[in-house]
């Protein structure tokens, strides 16, 4: 029963962290139309969330480790309620800024404390894999729903649109009123927190001295650098690639979500069946295969192309990319998570998002830069296929190396 109680905690914790994180594409958008700010400063909108996530990051692990898992997701949440229940009543482009800078707080959420605590729902590797690729699912899901949410507010109420985060505080007081029926065991992560901000960086860096998390800093460095460059360069690639207008592109692009959803999905089927180093070989190989093919034959259309129906056949297939890199991210995270002490999960999160942000960083610029140099097809090769190639070569010497390790 605590078991159940922990799992459904954090599934409606992660809808809502989700739901309060979808937000940033529409605030660049309106902060141009609705606010009348310039562009140039629409577009500095996103730092203030990657750059809060990271300064959140070295500050926030050691109170996170003295009040707990649960009191510390209660209380970022509480914020964020506050933030989204004042936002409306305020209505102004500061406090957009601010609400950007909470969802620092909320990807430290889910990347430190929700990815830390899964582990406690289960008892086996397969079954953590499962879970976080549930949970990953979950997000992906109630993005989806959160950004419909916030369109039916900009239609039928565009001077109170705003207002669409009143239900999203709701969702974070039903999240709040969950956790406090939960219980479960956190004395070893207080233990740890008791221990002192020297001792856990010490921790942490002797984590980054450790074999089994060196090799896994590898494998999820290639992993995020393809995931997030692809992500960030999709509606590029159809746009120049394919000749798709701009409007189109980005359209045709969101549908990648879908096919994170049906792979993150369908991964925890296959994982009854498959150790999680066979599971990642035949994802990465699939995609290796489909991104070959589609790069080698990728052609601008020869015909004017408006709507969806218009659009290439082989654009489209391109969107079951992100279905075969959608499990990668949930499994390579609980293959390391497995085999950490439960006390260390919050310094080993946090080590791991941090590199994280800077594989996506570097992938989203380089593949940027290979596109000015080379042109957006052949950057795109070397970007995706060289690093992809790479992954299918050392994932099962990994599962292999892993299983031996304990941090």
């Amino acid at each position: 029963m605590k078991v159940n109680s922990l799992r459904f905690a954090l599934f409606l914790t992660v809808c809502t962290l989700s739901m309060f994180a979808c937000t940033l594409s529409t605030f660049i958008m309106q902060a141009v139309s609705y606010f009348h700010v310039s562009a140039t400063s629409a577009g500095t909108l996103e730092s203030y969330q990657n750059l809060s996530l990271l300064v959140f990051l070295f500050v926030l692990f050691p109170f996170i480790l003295r009040l707990g898992y649960r009191y510390s997701l209660m209380l970022i949440i509480g914020i964020m309620v506050v933030i989204a229940i004042l936002l409306p009543i305020i209505n102004s482009y500061w406090m957009i800024k601010i609400y950007l800078i909470g969802l620092g707080l909320i990807f430290v959420s889910m990347k430190v404390i929700v990815y830390s605590t899964a582990p406690m729902a289960v008892n086996s590797e397969a079954r953590q894999a499962m879970l976080l690729s549930f949970l990953e699912f979950s997000w992906a899901l109630a993005t989806l729903i959160g950004q419909w949410i916030i369109a039916h507010f900009l239609k039928e109420y565009p001077n109170m649109w705003l207002s669409f985060t009143w239900l999203f505080a709701l969702m974070g007081i039903l999240c709040i009123v969950a956790w406090s029926f939960v219980k479960f065991d956190e004395r070893a992560v207080l233990e740890e927190g008791h221990a002192g901000i020297k001792t856990q960086l010490k921790d942490i860096l002797n984590l980054c001295k450790n074999r089994y998390v060196i090799a896994a800093i590898v494998i999820l460095f290639f992993a995020n650098f393809i995931e997030m460059g692809f992500g960030a360069w999709l509606p590029g690639f159809y746009r120049q690639g394919f000749a798709i207008p701009d409007f189109l592109s980005v359209r045709v692009a969101s549908f990648a979500m879908l096919a994170v959803m049906i792979g993150r999905l369908l991964v925890i089927f296959v994982l009854r069946y498959l150790s999680f180093g066979k599971t990642l070989f035949l994802f990465y190989l699939c995609g290796l295969a489909l991104l070959i093919f589609i790069l080698f034959h990728v052609h601008p259309a020869s015909h004017s192309i408006q709507t969806l129906s218009d659009v290439p056949l082989l654009a489209l297939l391109l969107l079951a990319f992100a279905f075969f890199l959608a499990p990668s991210t949930p499994i390579l995270n609980a293959s390391i998570l497995s085999k950490t002490a439960k006390d260390k999960h919050v310094l080993l999160m946090t080590l791991l998002t941090i590199i994280f942000a800077i594989a996506s960083s570097i992938g989203a610029r380089f593949i940027g830069q290979l596109v000015d140099y080379y042109g957006i097809i052949e950057g795109f090769k070397i970007a995706t296929l060289i690093p992809l190639v790479i992954l299918v070569i050392l994932i099962l010497p990994y599962e292999k190396f892993i299983h031996k390790g304990k941090i």
